[in-house]
Parts: structure tokens; C-alpha cells; sequence
């Protein structure tokens, strides 16, 4: 028999898909974001080219399609891919409607005594009625409309996806082979931008010989397939090629590749099974069920086996339209609950399918009578079949207008202004002439880039978790020509560049420019040499005073300023706590951001004494999002106003935040500064041990203030005092602390801890005498304590008084045989009186003790080298330069061992690469150039 539609036109498979298309464009095009989302906003940032400093390509063929969006004007071009996305999603709804009019409907005994159309296609007068409702409920899912109306990427992989079942199913009707090719060429080009269809493939593999048959393993067939498929898969050298043609790669062509594949490899192992075979139920398995042809008899063949057979066939069939159809509403066993935030829109897809092929089963089996006149149902049964056609169609108009209420609010607050709101108050809260802008996460940067597009802008981004890689300052210098400086490096390969020569260099470039962060931030090195003060929604970098250990207070007209920002912002955070309740997911992290900066101004108001003012942002940070930190400032907010004597006793033991966060660095950037005691202490003793002993002594000083009884903050505080060598405040502080009745009876306890920080605080005020004296007589009280011999130690190095020092760690070995800091500073001290086998000694029982001790190793390198060991000495080097890479010792070592062995080109070559890692105005920065001068002949 001639297929029909090949002679006549077939309304729904062939009119109405481009029906459907058109209504959907329409529909997507009238709520289409003009803007950004956090979604989108990775991939508009690799297509605009505002993430220059990365250019890896995640979705190469979204790339290269949309690429002449470039020739729009600036306002436009963003306009262009969202609405890219929607002609895709638009082109999938009818993929979808075609798909659906192919399905066969010849599966079950039911259908086959019904349906007697060309290759089991439904040929019911209604048979329009499946593809639409398919498209509907695929179409109005809240994923799919969000990612219709956002340039994501996501809708086009789904067109993909889609077109490779329309090419199974059209090979099914026509048995064409080039649908077959066109599949394998397409499924290529889609598993290059989506690890999701690796995953897949083993279903279209099956599909494809449950279509074809044995023909399948056919060589030629075979050979045509992996042919078509590989040149879809070239799209996979897109990536690498483009990284090495931009010259900020960070490997070989193969190395690109590989860690390209290793992604995807990453991404799809990292998916847990379970859910994976949870979400098969309502995807997978109702494709199974479509795709088998049903015998007439399973299982009993006597009538009342064959009549339960047929009932439970019934009602698996309604079973899987009810789930199928239910998905599309988001319950907890959805892909939206289940996906971890991922979009899953090909199981969404499957899903409508199998909607539109049980739907038209229903109306078949239950609105068609079986031919045979034994076969016709009771009048009850009539009525049930009745009953239930009825049922689909009331479902055909209450399912799009259930979704449309409950998915538009919802798609609307996602695509509203609020983003953009907040990436423009940014933007207005920079200066106009420009600065250099920080920030700890590319989202932040890419949103300012969004916000400035098509603008003149003189600001400077800064990804800060890339400013130790020296290749991201030479994309910096090329980027910003004239505003950032090219680094001093030779060669390119990757150098890590010390964390405190970067803090040095933003301290510099903070007193010249303007230097502003985008978020609140803590405990990093870049913070160390500058200080943030609020202003708006940012805050800017300064400098400290000359031996400033704390920020200076803001002023009145500043507060003002601040208050006034947050003012103003009344009705955009208003609309930011609507979108949040409607679980728009832009709002969820606008709340959080703001949250977190509403938190920083509260403490900082806290910290200036205005009690009031900062309880009400405190407690506006908690309408915003869930912040407990936030609730825990707001707890010591109430109690300061109610008890200004100290917090001591409002909470022994805090709650334990950490225990969710895997790091202080994860809390604080969520949520923001704490402003209590215990956790200003914790966070203190975190930035002391970090070697961030401004932030840890701003910590402690906080800590203290708020609970002054507290003996192990004062300790800590003094302690912090004197590693920046300021002895007077050291002094103040454990003159409080003998001054202070409550700490009496501990004095006896922490006699030792207190007496050595007097005498080093003595001792930086070359009091030496004084400070011996104090350690003598504690040494008197307490000669078993070890901490005494080890500050003698540390004050006679202070002193220069060398023998003195050697004496003193000699007496801390015989109280601590195995001390570790004894030995290394025995093997320093020898070291320095040119006792190099005394120093050998010391170093080899150390090392043995801790085989990765840095500080040994580079004492043991030097002494091995005084005594004529080059071989041992390089050996030491080079373990030091493998271990860390980023210190200059290792280099300087060897370039040492080279001038020795009188090989000049490796040392010239060694003290080149140890000056990339020396700090900038140095002494040691000063010798390491004289040397590259002499090495290349230039006079002084």
C-alpha cells in the first residue's frame, strides 16, 4: 500500500509541527529575557568574549552558529541569543509533533484490532491531538521555557537530541539510510558540546537495531556510520585549536584534548546511579514499553488470562500518561528535583513523547471499538471508555493553562530586571574614570562585563584566584594595554608567583589607582596591605598607615552614603525576596549576594557603635536569604543593646558552622563577616597561622572587645602584636592581663606564655637585658618548660649574639631531644657560624624526623654546598624546586651550584627564573639582578 503522505498532504504530520513552531516562537519571544541570567551568563561570556582570560570552549557548536550575532550592534547582540534559543526550542516542539504523528500504534493486541493505518500510524480524525499535547506539556515545563528564553546552550543540544529521534523514526516509515546518516553526523556534533548524549548513546545504539535488525552489523552500513559520526566528532578539535591560536593555552594541542574528554568523563561518572535509574522510570522505561510489539497472548492464554493481561496492559498505559504527564509539573522524582540543579531537558523530551504515544493510545483503545462485534464492550464499559477519552480531553486544556499559571510568574521573575538592576547599581557605585576591580569568582566579573557591554569602560577585572599565575598577568598586559604592566618573566612557561608578592604589588597599585573589590571578602593575602571600606553594593581597597594594624573609622558622610545606598535599594530588594519565593534561581543568589552585603554593613555599623542601625540590616539580611551568620551577629546585636557589658555569657559554645563548610574561606564568602566572640577568635587563630597577622590581630582585637574576660584572646592578640613588631601594644596587652583581677588564678598556668611575651616584646625594644632577666627567672620557676630556653633562643638571634643562641637551642634539645623547630634552628644557627658539618648534623636529624620540611631542606642545600658537596647540595635543590615551585630558593640554590661549577648559562637561566619569584625591592630581588647583569656582561 502507497504511503499516503507521500501523495497528499497530512495535516499533522505535516502542518501542524510548523504550527506548533510558530505558536511556540510567539509564546517565547513575548517573555524572552533582553538580558543575562546566571545560567546563561558562562557561555554569553565565552561567545561576547568577556571571558578572555579562559578561552576553553565548552559548547563549540553553539559557538560557531551564533558567531555572526557579533554583527549586531552592541544592544542587540545579547537580544540575538536568547532569541537564537528560542527558534531552537521553538524547532524542537516540532521535532516533537512530528516525532509524536510517527509513532506506530500497533504495539498492543487493543491497538492492532483498531488501528489499520499505514505502518500502524494513528489515522483517528483526531489524531492531530497526541503531537499537541506532547508539545504543550513539553513546551510550557518551566526548565524548557527558561532555557527558550536565556541563551544557554541547552536548547540547542536538546534540537540536536531531538533530531536524532526524528531520524530514527523517519528511517522506521521510509527506510531511507541517509536518515541513519544524518543520525550519526548529528549525534557527533551534539556529544562534542554535551556529555549527556555519551550517556545516551547505548539507547540509540539499541533503538537503532530494534529498527533495523540484523542489517545493522552490516560492515559497509557499520563503516558509513563511524564515518558520518567522526566527522560530527571533529568538532571536538574546535576547543583545543582555538585555545592554542589565542596563546593562553596551558598545554599541547593533545593535552587541550584530553582534559576536554576528561570533563566530560568527570561529569558524566559524577551523576549518581541511582538517581540516574530514578529518572529512567518516567523517561526511558515508557520508550521501552512503546517500542516492543506485544504479542496478541502473554503469558495464560485461557480468556481470563488473556482479559487480566489485556486490564493490566491498560493500566500500566494510563499509569505511564498520569507519571509522564505529572513530570512536566515538577513533583520531587522530576529532573528539576532530582538533577542537581542541571537542566535534563532531553528526559523532559522523552517524557512528552511518551505522553503524546499513550495519549494516543487512549484514544484509540478506549474512543475506537474493537472491528470484531465479540470483541464490543458492556455498557458500563462503554462508559468507562467514555469517561476517560473525556478525561485526556479536559486534560488537553487544563494542563497548559495549570502549567502557564503556575510556570509564568515563575519564568517572568527569572527574566525580570533584577539582575541587571543589581550588576547596574555596581557599575554606578565604581568610579567614572575607572579602577581596578577585584573579585573572587568569574560570575561577579562576567555580570560587570554584561552590565558595561558595548560601553566605554576603563575598568580593570581582576579574577584574583588567577593573579599567582604569571600567564594570566601577560593576558592581562595584552588585554589592558597601558593599564596593567607586562610581568618581568622570561620564556612562557607557567610560573606560580608567591601570595605575598601579589599582596605587595595591589598595596602599590592601591595607592595610585583606584582599587575595589566586588564583595565582601576575608583571610586572603590580598587583603593583608589594604583594607575594604563600604561603598554601596562594593568596596574599595585602601592602604594602611605606617604601622596601622586596624582600619580607621568611617566618617559620618560615609555612613551616611552607605545607609543611603541601602535605602534606595528598598524596592529592588523587594522584588528580589518575590522572585526568591517564586523560586526563581537568580533570585535565590541575588538574595544571597545581597544578604551577604547587607551582613558586612551591619558589622561594620555594629563595629562603629551604632547598635540600632545595625540590628535592622542584620535582620534584613535574613529576609533575603537564609544567612546564619547573619542570625548569629543579630543575636550579639540584641544582647550588646541589652547588656553592654560584653557577650561573654550570652553562648559558651557557638554553633558550629564549619561543620557544613568545608573551609573558613566557603563560610565567610557566603555569608559574610562574623561579629562574635568565639568565632572572631577561631577565624583570628586561622589568619595567624595563614601568616595574615594584620587580619588575625583585627580579629582578636574584635574578639576581645566584645568579651574581655577572655585570657587565651588576649595571648593570642600580643602574640600577633609582636610578629609585626609592634612591642608597645604588645606590652599594653599583657600589662591588662596581670592588671586584670579575673585572670589571677590563671597567671599561675600561663606564667611561662606570659613572661616569653614580655621578654620578646622587651627584646624589640633592644632591651635584651631585661628580657634575659625576665627568662632567667621564669627558668627558675619552671626548668622543665622548653619555651623558655627556645625564647632565649629567639632574643640572642634578635641580638646577633650567635653563641649565646647556639647555647640556648642546645638546652631546649636536652629538654626536647625530637623538637623540630630546635633542630631547624641549631642547623640555621650553625649554618650562619659557617659550622656546616654542626649544621648538617642538626638538618639530617630533622629531615629524618620530616622528610618534607621546606626550611630544612634549603639550610641543608646551603651547608652542603659550604662544604664542597655540589652532588648532595643539588639533590636538595631540586627536591626543594619539585616541591615548591613557587619559591625562589630552589632556583637561587642551584643558580649558586652552576656560578660554582662555572657553568654560566644554567645559572644565568636559574636566577632568571628565581627572580620571577622574589618580591620586587628586595635586597635579595637587588642581588639576584646584579647577578643577571654580571652573567650577561653588563657593567654596573
Amino acid at each position: 500500500m502507497e504511503d499516503q503522505s507521500k501523495t497528499s498532504p497530512n495535516f499533522t504530520r505535516n502542518v501542524l509541527p510548523w504550527l506548533v513552531a510558530a505558536g511556540a516562537l510567539l509564546a517565547y519571544l513575548a517573555t524572552l529575557n533582553h538580558w543575562v541570567t546566571l545560567t546563561s551568563l558562562p557561555l554569553v561570556a565565552k561567545v561576547t568574549g568577556w571571558d578572555w582570560w579562559n578561552p576553553a570552549m565548552a559548547r563549540p557548536l553553539f559557538t560557531l552558529v551564533t558567531w555572526p550575532i557579533h554583527w549586531l550592534p552592541a544592544g542587540w547582540q545579547l537580544v540575538g541569543l536568547n532569541a537564537f534559543s528560542a527558534v531552537c526550542s521553538a524547532l524542537t516542539l516540532a521535532l516533537l509533533a512530528r516525532s509524536v504523528a510517527l509513532l506506530p500504534h500497533d504495539r498492543t493486541r487493543d491497538q492492532r484490532q483498531r488501528e489499520r493505518g499505514e505502518h500502524g500510524r494513528l489515522s483517528l480524525p483526531v489524531n492531530w491531538l497526541p503531537p499537541l499535547l506532547a508539545a504543550l506539556v513539553c513546551g510550557l515545563q518551566l526548565t524548557f521555557w527558561e532555557h527558550a528564553t536565556v541563551a544557554t546552550g541547552e536548547a540547542l543540544d536538546l534540537l540536536l537530541f531531538a533530531y536524532c529521534i526524528r531520524c530514527l523514526l523517519e528511517f522506521r516509515r521510509a527506510q531511507k539510510e541517509s536518515w541513519l546518516a544524518q543520525l550519526a553526523f548529528v549525534y557527533g556534533l551534539a556529544v562534542s558540546g554535551n556529555w549527556a548524549m555519551i550517556g545516551f548513546f547505548p539507547c540509540f545504539v539499541v533503538a537503532l537495531v530494534w529498527i533495523k535488525g540484523r542489517s545493522c552489523f552490516q560492515g559497509r552500513f557499520l563503516g558509513r556510520m563511524v564515518l558520518y559520526g567522526f566527522a560530527g566528532l571533529l568538532l571536538y578539535l574546535v576547543s583545543p585549536l582555538l585555545q592554542l591560536s589565542s596563546g593562553n593555552a596551558s598545554g599541547s594541542f593533545w593535552q587541550l584534548l584530553r582534559n576536554d574528554l576528561a570533563t566530560q568523563k568527570m561529569w558524566l561518572a559524577a551523576f549518581p546511579r541511582s538517581r540516574t535509574l530514578l529518572l529512567s522510570l518516567t523517561s526511558l522505561l515508557p520508550l521501552a514499553v512503546m517500542g516492543i510489539r506485544w504479542p496478541t497472548n502473554v503469558g495464560d492464554s485461557s480468556p481470563t488470562g488473556v482479559a487480566l493481561t489485556n486490564f493490566m496492559f491498560r493500566v500500566v498505559h494510563l499509569l505511564f500518561l498520569v507519571v509522564c504527564g505529572w513530570v512536566a509539573f515538577d513533583p520531587i522524582f522530576s529532573p528539576r528535583e532530582l538533577g542537581y540543579g542541571l537542566a535534563f531537558l532531553p528526559l523532559y523530551y522523552l517524557g512528552a513523547l511518551a505522553v503524546g504515544y499513550f495519549s494516543g493510545w487512549l484514544l484509540l483503545v478506549f474512543g475506537v471499538p474493537p472491528g470484531k462485534m465479540w470483541d464490543r464492550p458492556s455498557p458500563l464499559i462503554r462508559a468507562v471508555n467514555r469517561g476517560l477519552v473525556a478525561a485526556l480531553w479536559i486534560a488537553v486544556v487544563a494542563a497548559p493553562l495549570l502549567l502557564v499559571k503556575g510556570n509564568l510568574p515563575r519564568v517572568q521573575a527569572q527574566n525580570g530586571p533584577a539582575l541587571r538592576q543589581f550588576a547596574d547599581a555596581v557599575v554606578q557605585a565604581l568610579p567614572k574614570t575607572g579602577a581596578l576591580v577585584l573579585s573572587d569568582t568569574s560570575t561577579r566579573l562576567q555580570l560587570l562585563a554584561a552590565s558595561m557591554h558595548g560601553k566605554d569602560a576603563a575598568h580593570v577585572l581582576l579574577d584574583t584566584r588567577w593573579l599567582t599565575q604569571i600567564s594570566y598577568h601577560r593576558q592581562l598586559a595584552a588585554h589592558y594595554p597601558g593599564r596593567w604592566p607586562a610581568p618581568n618573566a622570561v620564556g612562557s612557561g607557567e610560573v606560580q608567583l608567591p601570595a605575598p608578592l601579589i599582596a605587595q604589588y595591589l598595596a602599590e597599585r592601591a595607592r595610585t589607582n583606584e582599587l575595589f573589590y566586588l564583595h565582601p571578602a576575608a583571610g586572603m593575602w590580598q587583603l593583608e596591605n589594604v583594607y575594604l571600606q563600604p561603598h554601596g553594593l562594593v568596596l574599595r581597597a585602601l592602604p594602611y598607615a605606617e604601622n596601622a594594624i586596624v582600619p580607621p573609622p568611617l566618617s559620618a558622610a560615609e555612613i551616611f552614603a552607605n545607609e543611603k545606598v541601602w535605602t534606595d535599594a528598598a524596592a529592588q530588594l523587594t522584588a528580589v525576596r518575590q522572585a526568591t519565593a517564586l523560586k526563581a534561581s537568580d533570585g535565590a543568589v541575588l538574595g544571597g549576594w545581597y544578604s551577604l552585603a547587607l551582613n558586612h554593613w551591619g558589622v561594620e555599623l555594629q563595629r562603629l557603635g551604632k547598635l540600632a542601625e545595625a540590628g535592622e540590616r542584620f535582620a534584613q539580611a535574613g529576609t533575603l536569604a537564609t544567612n546564619p551568620v547573619a542570625e548569629i551577629n543579630q543575636e550579639v546585636n540584641t544582647f550588646l543593646r541589652t547588656n553592654r557589658t560584653g557577650v561573654a555569657a550570652m553562648s559558651q559554645h557557638p554553633r558550629d558552622l564549619l561543620s557544613t563548610h568545608r573551609t573558613w574561606g566557603a563560610l565567610l564568602a557566603n555569608y559574610g563577616p562574623f561579629d562574635e566572640p568565639a568565632y572572631c577568635f577561631q577565624l583570628g587563630q586561622v589568619n595567624k597561622q595563614a601568616g595574615l597577622r594584620r587580619q588575625a590581630a583585627i580579629e582578636f582585637l574584635r574578639a576581645q572587645t566584645l568579651n574581655p574576660t577572655n585570657l587565651a584572646t588576649r595571648l593570642a592578640l600580643a602574640e600577633t602584636f609582636l610578629e609585626v613588631r609592634l612591642s608597645a601594644p604588645a606590652l599594653e596587652v599583657t600589662k591588662g592581663i596581670r592588671d586584670t583581677p579575673a585572670f589571677a588564678a590563671a597567671l599561675k598556668e600561663n606564667d611561662v606564655a606570659l613572661v616569653r611575651l614580655e621578654a620578646l616584646a622587651f627584646a624589640q625594644q633592644t632591651n635584651v637585658a631585661a628580657a634575659v632577666k625576665l627568662l632567667s627567672n621564669a627558668q627558675q620557676r619552671h626548668p622543665k618548660d622548653d619555651l623558655v630556653p627556645e625564647t632565649l633562643f629567639q632574643i640572642y638571634l634578635q641580638a646577633r649574639q650567635l653563641t649565646n643562641a647556639l647555647a640556648a637551642v642546645a638546652q631546649q634539645l636536652l629538654l626536647a631531644p625530637e623538637s623540630k623547630r630546635a633542630l631547624l634552628n641549631q642547623g640555621a644557627i650553625s649554618l650562619e657560624l659557617k659550622a656546616y658539618a654542626q649544621a648538617v648534623a642538626a638538618l639530617d636529624r630533622l629531615l629524618k624526623l620530616d622528610p618534607s620540611h621546606v626550611p630544612a631542606l634549603i639550610n641543608r642545600g646551603q651547608a652542603l654546598m659550604g662544604l664542597g658537596k655540589l652532588d648532595e647540595a643539588q639533590r636538595d635543590f631540586e627536591a626543594l624546586r619539585q616541591r615548591e615551585p613557587g619559591l625562589s630558593q630552589g632556583h637561587l640554590g642551584l643558580a649558586e651550584l652552576a656560578l660554582r661549577r662555572k657553568n654560566n648559562a644554567e645559572a644565568l637561566r636559574q636566577f632568571e627564573a628565581g627572580l620571577l619569584r622574589v618580591p620586587a625591592g628586595t635586597p635579595q630581588a637587588a642581588y639576584v639582578t646584579q647577578k643577571i647583569k654580571e652573567l650577561k656582561g653588563i657593567q654596573p
